[in-house]
C-alpha cells in the first residue's frame, strides 16, 4: 500500500528547513570608508563599523571601536604603541579593520599584518 502525504508536510518541511537556514545568516556588517590627505600621502581606511578620520599637520588619525591608529611620517602607531614602521616617501597608505582584525599596507607592500584588534 502507497501512502501519499498531503502539501502541508510539504510545508512543514520546507519551513523547518528555513528555519534552520537563517539562523547561519549574518547579519550586515555597516562599512566606514574614509580617506584623508597629509602632505603627498592619501590615507585610505576601510573599517567595519563606524570610524572617523582626522589629519592635523604630518599625522592622520583614524577612529574606531573606542581605538585610535595614527599613521605618522614613518610609522604606524595603535593607541600609543607603535605597530610598524612605514617608509616616509610611501605616497598611499590602506588601513582595514574586518571581523576584528587590522591590517596596513603603505604602497601595497603589507607593514602590519592582520592583527587582532578587539
Amino acid at each position: 500500500m502507497i501512502r501519499r502525504r498531503g502539501p502541508a508536510c510539504g510545508l512543514v518541511t520546507a519551513g523547518a528547513l528555513l528555519l534552520v537556514l537563517s539562523g547561519c545568516a549574518r547579519e550586515p556588517v555597516h562599512r566606514s570608508t574614509l580617506t584623508s590627505k597629509v602632505g603627498e600621502r592619501v590615507v585610505n581606511a576601510t573599517i567595519d563599523g563606524s570610524a572617523s578620520i582626522s589629519s592635523q599637520d604630518d599625522k592622520a588619525d583614524v577612529h574606531f571601536s573606542g581605538r585610535t591608529l595614527t599613521v605618522e611620517k614613518e610609522r604606524v602607531v595603535l593607541d600609543g604603541k607603535e605597530l610598524s614602521k612605514i617608509p616616509a616617501a610611501a605616497v598611499k597608505v590602506e588601513i582595514e579593520v574586518q571581523r576584528g582584525s587590522l591590517s596596513v599596507r603603505a604602497d601595497g607592500t603589507v607593514v602590519v599584518p592582520p592583527t587582532a584588534v578587539r
